[in-house]
């Protein structure tokens, strides 16, 4: 029978659509099929020779794409979107030209951008192309030399890239009240498509985007603001009294690179006093470069050669932080001893003061950081005869008998706040670090619970005269942004322990650590439950208006059959 006489035109037309329609669906689908098996293949290869991208590809970059996709459904969808829209972004033809969507798509590739170039082009580039608009923030001019600084179109992208966790973390907090706010006054949760359509979600826009403002405004002001001077005295039982008032200069996590440059290197010395004369031994703590040596280095890294060869010769010290050792460590001893700095990795050094005998002054202990050691011995690049273990022990053992005897205080330099135990074993009255640079943004303080000190003076043993500090860091790793810690240099001054107590109370940094570990999972769970929640109502809805179509349909057909058959009486 040919099927072609009971059809007409309009039929056969939608027919051959049909059938054209499923021939280019077979033929998606084998494409479909013909381009994972080439992906499996290439990730096969990519597993067998680079097992770090895999978790670049499957962990950093959807992580990057849903976070920019949340920020998006929170900040910008709202106001690009009629009133009477669908709230469901699939739903939407995107107007594209809308000038939120441009500034927003905007904000997030210079920021991207500004992550990949600021990097190499910091290392590289000796010259800056504008001022640096940061130092604006002060109200006060700056005349310092413009030669091997960072280009401050740099500043910004990559500053705006750190400054995302901002714009996130707003829409996590009023995201976290929203549902604080339903369940308390409501007994449930009202999730996203019924709070009030579109209008509800611009007016959270708002919300977020001035509580996102707030945090950029006060981390920028607080990142480029001159560091705090913070002094703090250390009491130390039948401390010598010509060793009373010893003051000790303490600089950690300048990391000189390519949002750093000289001004912060002569204003860690400046704060401290160096040139007047205000500190009797300076320390540098770890974390001084974030770069391979280069000559914009070395420029930026010049004030400390100069007090080191001037009037604190021997007085300077260092080790070696984590960073020294991510770039290549060696050429930074290289560089302290070419500038007259003493490296305290595994060593001793003693420092007397006037009046006092040969053997009676302050003893300076110090360890190489644990990553050096670990990262070469786990399989990471560099030359095992680069290699330094930590050892507090074989440091300490260094220190003449006489010294000893003497009862001379005892300090270690340590970068990371660790093996507290086995400083106190040894005898160290004080224990100096960063790392931590006190959380550096919130809720970034939630990391940092795992180390044996975050921010602060602590003394674990009340009947003991031993203390360990940890300081924030002059100026912090990645994108300079600081919000909820602060930058800062140290004074450590030696008192006697019978007229001083120490200051071992809790900092704000330490403190809003044990609200990140609250807010951080809190904030999660709470965007999660209402995104399942959003999208189980999206689910009942297009379940609903499925069957609604169903019964029209049926009705349709119902009534066309009926009007048939009375046609047909």
């Amino acid at each position: 029978m040919d099927t072609s006489t009971c059809l007409d035109d309009s039929e056969e037309d939608t027919l051959w659509v049909a059938l054209t329609h499923s021939k280019k669906s077979i033929l998606h689908r084998r494409a479909q099929i013909i381009c994972r098996c080439l992906a499996l293949v290439i990730l096969v290869v990519i597993a067998v020779l680079q097992p770090l991208i895999l978790l670049v590809l499957f962990v950093l970059v959807p992580v990057f794409c849903l976070l920019v996709r949340y920020m998006y459904i929170r900040l910008a969808h709202p106001f690009v979107v009629s009133a009477d829209a669908n709230l469901d972004p699939k739903d939407q033809k995107h107007k594209w030209r809308h000038p939120v969507n441009l500034v927003f798509w905007l904000i997030i590739v210079l920021s991207f951008g500004g992550a990949l170039g600021a990097r190499p082009l910091g290392h590289n580039s000796d010259k800056v192309s504008i001022f640096l608009l940061a130092r604006a923030l002060k109200f006060k001019l700056v005349t310092h030399s413009l030669t091997h600084q960072v280009n401050v179109f740099l500043l910004m992208f990559y500053n705006s890239f750190g400054a995302l966790i901002f714009p996130i973390t707003s829409c996590w907090f009023i995201d976290t009240c929203e549902v604080a706010y339903f369940y308390y006054y409501f007994k449930q949760i009202v999730p996203y498509p019924a709070l009030g359509g579109i209008a509800w979600q611009r007016r959270k826009g708002y919300l977020t985007l001035a509580l996102t403002l707030f945090k950029l405004v006060n981390s920028y002001v607080v990142a480029y603001s001159d560091p705090r001077l913070i002094t703090v005295n250390i009491p130390i039982v039948d401390l010598d009294p010509c060793l009373r008032g010893f003051k000790i200069g303490m600089v950690s996590d300048l990391h000189l690179g390519p949002l750093s440059f000289s001004y912060d290197t002569q204003l860690s010395l400046d704060l401290l006093g160096v040139s007047e004369g205000n500190v009797d031994a300076l320390m540098l703590v770890g974390d001084i470069g974030d770069q391979p040596i280069t000559d914009s280095l070395v420029e930026k890294f010049a004030p400390y050669k100069d007090v080191a060869e001037g009037g604190m010769t021997n007085k300077v010290f260092w080790t070696s932080g984590n960073h020294e050792n991510i770039v290549g460590v060696q050429p930074y001893r290289d560089l302290m001893a070419e500038s007259g700095i003493v490296s305290l990795e595994n060593n001793y050094t003693h420092v007397t003061s006037e009046g006092c005998g040969s053997n009676v002054g302050v003893d300076f202990i110090g360890v190489a950081d644990y990553t050096g050691y670990t990262r070469m011995t786990g399989g990471g690049e560099g030359d095992v005869n680069q290699i330094i273990k930590p050892d507090i022990e074989y440091a300490a053992s260094r220190i003449p008998a006489q010294n000893v005897e003497n009862g001379n205080p005892l300090i270690l330099l340590s970068h990371q706040p660790r093996e507290w135990e086995k400083a106190d074993a040894v005898g160290v009255n004080l224990m100096v670090s960063g790392h931590t640079h006190g959380g550096q943004a919130f809720p970034m303080h939630a990391f940092i619970i795992n180390q044996e000190g975050n921010a602060g003076l602590f003394q674990p043993d009340k009947a003991k005269d031993r203390y360990f500090y940890v300081g924030e860091g002059m100026v912090g790793w990645g994108p300079r942004v600081r919000f909820l810690s602060w930058p800062e240099v140290t004074i450590f001054v030696l008192v006697d322990a019978e007229n001083e107590e120490p200051d071992t109370g809790i900092r704000a940094a330490q403190a809003t650590m044990y609200v990140a570990i609250v807010f951080f999972p809190a904030s999660l769970v709470a965007c999660c439950y209402i995104a399942f929640m959003t999208r189980r109502i999206r689910g009942r809805e297009k379940k609903r208006k499925v069957e609604m179509m169903q019964k029209e349909t049926e009705m349709h057909v119902q009534v066309k059959t009926k009007a048939g058959g009375e046609h047909e009486l």
